[in-house]
């Protein structure tokens, strides 16, 4: 299938159009399955050095204990890693949890839950309760559509509630354009707009230029209204996002059949290797300044390495960069002396 992907140039709100789309309940029901290789499987937060999970709680923490005996709905909790550090900064909390994937059967396994269901979110699931505190850690970017979402869950808060949420960056990931599940990109204008249009207010956020996430607490508003803010520097912003996705593919086809590294875990690579762009055979290592996927292969063959461990090896591999853009200021510093291809043209 064609990457394709339709621009509102009102808002600068990117989405895979729905003729394009995967058929999303019956991958999320049978195929997806992130961080479902070990039990306690966690990405590091790479600028604090702790858990992921951790650092949400860290950043929600200051609301939580607002309502410290209060009731937590974490919606689309994945394995419950987030809910499990939640519980143990903050035990009196009620915590509920709605997850549709296969990680519900670890899920379902914590014993402080007070309550769980193997399905996607619906209102007639809580008989008119609503929660005190309620999360959407990585889960707007993946419906299909944001705002009846939105507009569902606040019928399960009430006017004290306070809402997490966390989606991608798009002007922070290009490698968002190859991520074939996440039908919305969101930038911050587009989704403070989304945020106006449904009647929610930030009263906390954490959308920084060097992360690809970006962190908001939100709740409820006296009105939903519509408030189009200038997106002109957002949306030339995003066509050279664009750009720089297709040049990196043909800077991808011009290494041809060369042994090379990539530099970076991302739907990229994974989009450069399934379309023939590069063939799996000629990567030789897969680099990953994340210690979490140290040791592992990716694609079952291809061993996964720190820059340090690279570094080390004799063999001076050309190196194309699949890394989130944020990161590549980073890591170009690290590589002077190899061969760096696919650098954005502004680093």
């Amino acid at each position: 299938t064609p990457i394709n992907h339709v621009l509102c140039e009102n808002c600068g709100y990117v989405f895979v159009p729905p003729p394009l789309r995967m058929k999303s309940d019956a991958f999320y029901r049978s195929s997806y399955n992130f961080l479902l290789d070990g039990r306690d499987d966690e990405p590091i937060d790479m600028s604090q050095g702790i858990l992921y999970s951790q650092r949400l709680v860290q950043f929600f923490g200051a609301f939580l204990q607002k309502s410290p005996s209060g009731t937590l709905l974490d919606i689309g909790a994945g394995k419950g890693n987030f809910l499990e550090n939640v519980h143990i900064s903050f035990p009196n909390i009620d915590l509920y949890a709605l997850e549709p994937s296969k990680s519900f059967s670890q899920l379902a396994e914590k014993p402080f839950l007070k309550g769980a269901w193997n399905e996607f979110f619906a209102v007639e699931l809580f008989q008119g309760r609503t929660f005190d505190f309620l999360s959407l850690i990585g889960v707007l970017e993946h419906v299909e559509d944001p705002r009846a979402t939105l507009n569902a869950v606040r019928n399960v808060m009430h006017k004290e509630s306070y809402l997490l949420i966390e989606v991608p960056n798009f002007l922070t990931n290009d490698n968002d354009f190859f991520t074939i599940d996440h039908l919305s990109k969101f930038t911050p204008t587009s989704i403070n707009q989304l945020f106006s249009v449904v009647g929610l207010e930030i009263v906390e956020s954490s959308a920084p230029d060097s992360s690809v996430p970006m962190q908001y607490v939100v709740r409820l508003s006296s009105e939903a209204r519509v408030d189009m803010k200038n997106s002109k520097g957002v949306i030339e912003m995003i066509h050279e996002r664009a750009k720089y996705g297709v040049s990196l593919v043909e800077s991808a086809k011009a290494l041809g059949e060369k042994k090379l590294a990539l530099y970076g875990k991302t739907p990229l690579a994974l989009y450069l290797v399934t379309s023939d762009t590069i063939h799996i055979s000629d990567v030789r290592c897969m680099i990953d300044d994340n210690p979490f996927y140290a040791g592992r292969t990716w694609q079952s063959q291809v061993p996964i390495m720190s820059f340090e461990e690279f570094s080390r090896s004799s063999e001076r591999l050309p190196v194309l960069l699949t890394l989130s853009n944020c990161y590549h200021k980073y890591v170009i510093q690290k590589l002077q002396g190899f061969q760096v291809f696919g650098v954005r043209n502004d680093e």
